[in-house]
């Protein structure tokens, strides 16, 4: 075992009542990690219920995903997360699960979410979360919380977004730790048919404003490609998706200076059509 590996172990088995960075906002989804993150205001594929709920309100007919992703090669940090969403007649329906970590210290997040939208350009939607902790030998404990976003857009081409997560500042364990509270808008443009370019900024109010860029280019028919940018901190990502029918397979690639390479793989099986 590398000495990364066990650094990781030992602060899980020596700190146990440490949970102030339980329960961050993990990236979700290969298409928005292949474009650096940037997809507040895009927020319109199965990843959605974790990163914007306000796309409830925009989705067509329904949509089932899936993702997976192993931090920098560690296996004790691999997550993964699944979902479904449904379009009805009183609104988009979205239910999601997201699994952290490991036989030593788990994470799992149960999402259910609602969105619809006015006059076909303000999307809305609102989701709620469990979040349950498991440490071995320690416990467990579990908490709720809000997220709330919508989808404005100004013109057939041109999407503004906006998501804040964690609203009714949930805590967790015996020490009543904060969860992160986050914040993020955005906008996204489509220029041309084939090209989508997205700006977010992002904020977790106990860090610095992230300034997130990212690009989505579709060539031909089946072939996806993204690349993206991140500020603070530093870092590219790389990505790209294969459309074949209704199934979607994206895959990312998303570079740190000093603990390397994340890889990220999701798949969507959709079935498209107009609202109900």
């Amino acid at each position: 075992m590398t000495p990364r590996r066990w650094l990781f172990i030992a602060a899980i088995l020596l700190l146990p009542t440490w949970v102030e960075a339980s329960f961050e906002d993990l990236p979700v989804g290969a298409r928005p990690g292949g474009m650096g993150g940037a997809c507040v205001a895009v927020a319109d594929d199965a990843n959605l219920l974790f990163l914007n709920p306000g796309g409830l309100g925009q989705i067509s007919n329904w949509q089932f995903g899936g993702f997976y992703a192993q931090p920098f090669g560690m296996k004790e940090l691999a997550y993964q997360m699944f979902s479904w969403l449904k379009q009805f007649s009183w609104g988009g329906l979205g239910i999601g699960f997201q699994h952290y970590g490991y036989e030593l210290y788990r994470e799992q997040t149960l999402a259910v979410g609602w969105g619809n939208c006015y006059r076909q350009k303000f999307h809305f939607g609102v989701a709620l979360y469990t979040y349950q902790l498991n440490i071995k030998n320690y416990g467990s404990a579990i908490t709720w919380g809000i997220q709330q976003g919508f989808v404005l857009r100004l013109q057939p081409n041109l999407n503004l977004g906006f998501v804040a997560k964690n609203l009714n500042r949930p805590r967790i364990s015996k020490n009543k730790e904060l969860l992160p509270q986050i914040w993020c808008t955005g906008i996204a443009i489509r220029p041309t048919a084939h090209l989508l370019l997205a700006f977010d900024l992002y904020k977790d109010i106990n860090f610095p404003l992230e300034t997130r860029l990212g690009a989505e280019w579709h060539w031909g028919r089946f072939l996806v490609l993204r690349s993206g940018f991140c500020f603070t901190p530093a870092r590219w990502t790389f990505g790209g998706g294969l459309k074949i029918g209704s199934f979607t397979l994206d895959y990312a690639m998303c570079t740190h200076a000093v603990l390397g390479l994340t890889h990220q793989f999701s798949f969507t099986l959709s079935a498209k059509g107009k609202k109900q």
